[in-house]
């Protein structure tokens, strides 16, 4: 009976364990680069990660001279499309936060401190 009680403590572990594990979010952020690429055609370089420091973040930055020179409303507009974009590719990982970066350089993935221009996201899960 002793080796029973072992069992289930030890799947019960088995299966906690599990839900500890920190989530992975690569095929979401393979599949965001790909769709921004598209649905974006000005934007040179992108940027899409996944903080999990403090709770699940979605950081998305944008090397576009265009939308960063552009009005407050187009970059607005911008971060919707994208939004909406990052609800159907997340699903019922959507992270509980997000924003979009924009910067100027289009080249290279150094930007200029203090430079960028920043667009919360809102994200809903469903």
């Amino acid at each position: 009976m002793k080796n029973y009680y072992i069992f289930i403590a030890f799947f019960f572990l088995l299966f906690a364990c599990n839900s500890l594990e920190p989530e992975t979010y690569q095929t979401e952020i393979a599949k965001m680069n790909d769709t921004l690429f598209k649905a974006l055609p000005s934007v040179k370089r992108v940027s899409v990660e996944v903080k999990t420091d403090f709770g699940a973040e979605l950081k998305i930055t944008l090397g576009d001279k265009s939308l960063f020179n552009a009005a407050d409303s187009n970059r607005e507009k911008a971060t919707k499309k994208i939004t909406s974009i990052a609800n159907a590719v997340f699903h019922e990982k959507l992270p509980g936060k997000g924003k979009v970066v924009f910067v100027e350089e289009e080249n290279t993935i150094v930007s200029k401190e203090g430079t960028e221009k920043i667009v919360k996201m809102n994200m809903e899960k469903k």
